[in-house]
C-alpha cells in the first residue's frame, strides 16, 4: 500500500498564544523539531484542535492561501497537522 493522501481543507485552525498586552495580536505557535526545523502546528478541524490542545486554547482560523505569507513572517519550514502541541495538554 502507498502513502495515504493528505487532504487539506481551505482553512486551518491554528492554536495561538495571547499577547500580554490586549493591543497585540495573538501569535501562532511555532515549535522546533528534533532536527532543528521551525514547525507550525495546525488542525484541519476545530474538534481536533480541542482534542489535542483543550477547549480553552485560543485559536485563529487561517485560509490555506495565507500559509505562504505566514511562512514568510514566522520562518516555519514544516507544517504539522492534527498532532499534539508540545507544552499544551488537551482536555476537551
Amino acid at each position: 500500500m502507498g502513502e495515504q493522501e493528505v487532504i487539506i481543507p481551505p482553512v486551518l485552525y491554528l492554536p495561538v498564544q495571547r499577547a500580554a498586552e490586549t493591543t497585540e495580536e495573538p501569535r501562532v505557535i511555532v515549535g522546533i523539531t528534533r532536527s532543528g526545523e521551525r514547525a507550525l502546528f495546525a488542525f484541519t478541524a476545530l474538534d481536533r484542535l480541542v482534542a489535542h490542545c483543550g477547549a480553552r486554547t485560543p485559536w485563529i482560523l487561517l485560509p490555506v492561501d495565507a500559509l505562504a505569507l505566514l511562512q514568510e513572517e514566522t520562518g516555519f519550514s514544516v507544517l504539522i497537522l492534527d498532532q499534539p502541541v508540545p507544552g499544551i495538554t488537551g482536555t476537551p
